[in-house]
Order: C-alpha cells, then sequence, then structure tokens
C-alpha cells in the first residue's frame, strides 16, 4: 500500500478532519442508524468490539466477590470486602462496592459475566501471559501478531472503518500486525499535530518530534482518510478527568464521528497490587466503572450504543489468600466481563474448572462482529451463549 507524502497528509487532514471539529452537538444526534444505514447502502449500523485491558493482573475475587464462601473470607482476613458491602448480584457473587455503576449495568440487563477464565498451563510473568491473551496462542507455539490480524474477511465496506484497529496508548497488543492499524495517545493531539505538519528534517534526536513522525507513519500505514470529519462530543458527557476517563472519551468521540475501526483498544492500569491493595485497587474499580458508565450515556443520547460491546481481561488473575504485605500475587484464573446491548445478562460459570478465554474472543468475533478467525477454530473454540439473539450474526459477514 503506497504510503502518503506528507504533503497529501497535511492536505487531507486541513481539508477534512480539521474543518470537521466545529460541529456542534445538535448535527452529531441527527446521525441517525438510518443516515448511516442509506450512506453505505447497508440495512446495519457498523459494529464496534472494544477492548479494555486491565493491565497487571486484576484481582478477581474483589471484583467479583464470592460473598457467600467462607474460604474467601478465611484467605482474606484484611482485603475481603464486608459482605454488607458487596453489591449482590445473585445468591453467590456480588460485586466490589466501588463498581456501582456496572449494578446499574445489570440491572439494565447489560452485563455477561465469566467468573473463571483462563487457558491450559497459564503462564504468571506478564509478558508471557500477555503474549498469549495479546495472539490468542499458547504453549509451545511461536507468537507472532495480535489475534485481531488474523481475522478474515474484516467488514470493510462500511464507510466507518477507518482501518481494522484503533490503539489508544502505547501497547497495541491484539493489533499488532494488522495491516490498517491506528495508533495514538491523545486524538486532541494528533489533530494538532495534523494541523501545523511536520517539516521533512526532523532531527531523529529529538524524542518528541520522532514520535510526531511515528505518528504520521501510522496514519500513512492505515491508509486513514482524514476527511472524515471529527465532531464534538456533546456538552452533556461527563467522563472522568483521569487519563483513562480522556481515552474514553476520545474513543466515543470517533464513534459518535464515525471515524472508529471494528476493533478498539484502551487499557487501565497498574491492577498488579502485590501490596497495600485495598485502596489502589478500589480506586482502579472506580475509574474503571465511572468511564464505562459515561461511555455509555453519551453513546446512548446519540443513539450509538446498540452498535457497542465491551470485553473487559486481564492477563491473569491473583491469588485467593493475600500475603504479608496485605497484597495479592499472580493467579491463574480471573473473570472477564462483557458490558453493553447486546449482552445476554448473567454470570456464566465454566463447565470445568475454567472457560477458555479464546471461546469468548470466537464469541465475540463470529457472533458480535460476523466474521472469522485464521487462528481460532469454531470447533476447537465454540462460541458461548453470552449475546442476546437479536445481536447475534452467528459468523455471516458484516
Amino acid at each position: 500500500m503506497p504510503r502518503l507524502s506528507r504533503r497529501e497528509l497535511m492536505k487531507l487532514a486541513l481539508a477534512g478532519a480539521l474543518g470537521g471539529t466545529s460541529l456542534n452537538a445538535s448535527a452529531q444526534k441527527r446521525r441517525s442508524f438510518s443516515s448511516i444505514s442509506s450512506s453505505n447502502n447497508r440495512k446495519s449500523p457498523p459494529r464496534y468490539l472494544i477492548l479494555v485491558e486491565l493491565r497487571g493482573g486484576n484481582d478477581g475475587y474483589n471484583t467479583l466477590v464470592p460473598y457467600t464462601d467462607p474460604h474467601y473470607y478465611r484467605a482474606r482476613p484484611t482485603l475481603a470486602i464486608p459482605k454488607d458491602e458487596v453489591l449482590m448480584l445473585d445468591e453467590s457473587y456480588g460485586l466490589h462496592p466501588a463498581l456501582a455503576s456496572f449494578a446499574s449495568f445489570w440491572e439494565k440487563r447489560e452485563l455477561s459475566i465469566l467468573p473463571r477464565v483462563s487457558y491450559p498451563n497459564p503462564a504468571l510473568t506478564h509478558f508471557r501471559a500477555s503474549e498469549i491473551w495479546d495472539t490468542a496462542l499458547t504453549g509451545d507455539k511461536l507468537f507472532g501478531n495480535g489475534w485481531v490480524e488474523a481475522l478474515e474477511p474484516m467488514p470493510e465496506h462500511h464507510r466507518e472503518y477507518i482501518a481494522h484497529g484503533v490503539t489508544i496508548g502505547r501497547n497495541s497488543g491484539p493489533m499488532e500486525g494488522a495491516k490498517r492499524l491506528l495508533q495514538f495517545d491523545r486524538l486532541s493531539t494528533l489533530i494538532h499535530q495534523l494541523e501545523w505538519g511536520v517539516t521533512s528534517s526532523v532531527d531523529a534526536s529529538n524524542e518528541a518530534l520522532s514520535h510526531i513522525n511515528q505518528i504520521e507513519a501510522s496514519l500513512a500505514r492505515s491508509a486513514i482518510l482524514p476527511h472524515k470529519r471529527i465532531m464534538p462530543l456533546p456538552e452533556t458527557a461527563e467522563f472522568p478527568g483521569s487519563p483513562f476517563g480522556e481515552d474514553l472519551a476520545d474513543l466515543t468521540q470517533m464513534i459518535l464521528s464515525g471515524v472508529g475501526a471494528p476493533v478498539m483498544k484502551v487499557s487501565l492500569g497498574s491492577f498488579d497490587t502485590h501490596e497495600d491493595q485495598a485502596t489502589r485497587h478500589a480506586n482502579l474499580l472506580a475509574d474503571l466503572a465511572d468511564g464505562l458508565w459515561a461511555t455509555r450515556e453519551t453513546l446512548l443520547e446519540a443513539g450509538h450504543w446498540p452498535q457497542v460491546a465491551f470485553m473487559l481481561y486481564s492477563e491473569f488473575g491473583r491469588t485467593l489468600a493475600e500475603n504479608a504485605q496485605r497484597g495479592t500475587d499472580h493467579g491463574p484464573v480471573a473473570p472477564m466481563l462483557l458490558l453493553g446491548r447486546p449482552m445476554r445478562a448473567g454470570i456464566y460459570p465454566p463447565e470445568g474448572e475454567y472457560t477458555d478465554f479464546r471461546r469468548v474472543y470466537n464469541t465475540m468475533i463470529n457472533s458480535w462482529l460476523g466474521t472469522h478467525s485464521k487462528r481460532l477454530s469454531r470447533r476447537e473454540f465454540p462460541p458461548l451463549g453470552i449475546l442476546d439473539s437479536s445481536f447475534r450474526r452467528e459468523g455471516s459477514l458484516l
């Protein structure tokens, strides 16, 4: 694929993406499902799978609390969530009190939970475990590109898809190797850099300017079309002021502007709570819950919420027993949470010791995005029944 020249990149950006920043929120709301569909001659709008990586190994036991299990309270004399503080979901499980917004997802039937997710012989080092989740390759298989790169065929005919994948932040992980990958740290900075441009004689020793060059290269590789208009967020949008909240605000702005990708990724962390876990973990969970609820409310107001499904995962979990530093160590299983109107709400215990995470991947690849993976066979990793039947595509093409 030919690389866009600097002159072409700047010209396209100034002609479109930047010119669109002056559009008001009412114009955004008028961009309804029907208008999107008619512009593409399709009956259905584009779908988005949003990956939320909980970096460092999230403590599943204090996220999805087994509040009726006496072993949990004996193993965690200082870290266990008191039963009267648990946000109860059913007769066995409840949520950490910092996840009040997740309780609202549950009440609205928009939360599916798999309590114990893992794979055979799980790795418990961050680098190795992250590679396994990023590639969906385990055991002695050579690690290669991310699992998103292995999807076929990609649903590219929607004009709203500008790339195969979008990553906000430094770790492209599952997107690695995708032919059209857009990666950036902050959307406003990206637009500003496109607006002002970069001269061809950039000093490679200047780290900041080198980073701008990398952004330009990322745009060129993505074959992104900057004439797509970047709309402002509505005035009613209230995202947390944390970096994670800003990431979700950028992601939401892209979806509202019709410049997203079928798979988009943000991350939060570090959840590597080996010591003094209680307050750190609670703060992270509150940031997670508040940010995702703000995303829901903003997309819902604009009519885009049914197009989005969130998949929350971590490279591993934590031990049931707390350690001497009032923290927890790396453990082999962790819950996965999936949010959105497409989900069939409920808690889905594993048939054996755990649910293989690749079955969850295949569920969202086949039944939500409506495509297939060259890496994950449906026979070996059959999709789960965690999507509402009215949203399932069952492997059909978008």
